[in-house]
């Protein structure tokens, strides 16, 4: 298996995994309404023990954090598609772009609560970003 392909592989993980933070964090929203790590933070066990203005406001913004992991991953996705059949040769820079300005930010947040967060599998995923672009970068020079 050459580089390209490991490195378009990987990539293609990344994106499934924004995008299966997306799925997960949208479904929490409209069911359960956050995410477990949410209730051991605030220390209540459901939603029902928060001022319902509060849990509501809650499940707004988890949901709206679902819609946009799922839209950077699906963007994501189109992307990488379009970087490896070459319909667009410069393209890694703006997947650089979009790890930069979603996941790091992120990352560092969620470290912040890291008892209360995966924020291991978030710097996971920019890991696996990070590599697939060091593989691919003497090709595309």
């Amino acid at each position: 298996m050459n580089k390209l392909k490991i490195a378009a592989i990987l990539l293609y993980i990344v994106s499934f995994g924004i995008i299966g933070f997306g799925v997960v964090y949208i479904y929490t929203g409209f069911t359960v309404g956050l995410m477990p790590y949410h209730f051991r933070f605030l220390n209540v066990n459901s939603c029902d023990q928060l001022p319902p203005n509060v849990c509501e406001l809650m499940k707004t913004f988890v949901q709206i954090i679902g819609f946009a992991f799922l839209s950077i991953g699906i963007a994501l996705f189109f992307l990488i598609k379009g970087m490896f059949r070459d319909e667009q040769v410069e393209l890694d820079w703006k997947i650089i772009s979009i790890m930069l300005a979603v996941l790091v930010p992120i990352t560092f947040i969620m470290y912040h609560l890291a008892s209360y967060t995966p924020w291991y599998i978030v710097a996971g995923i920019l890991v696996l970003a990070v590599v697939a672009l060091l593989i691919m970068r003497p090709h595309k020079q």
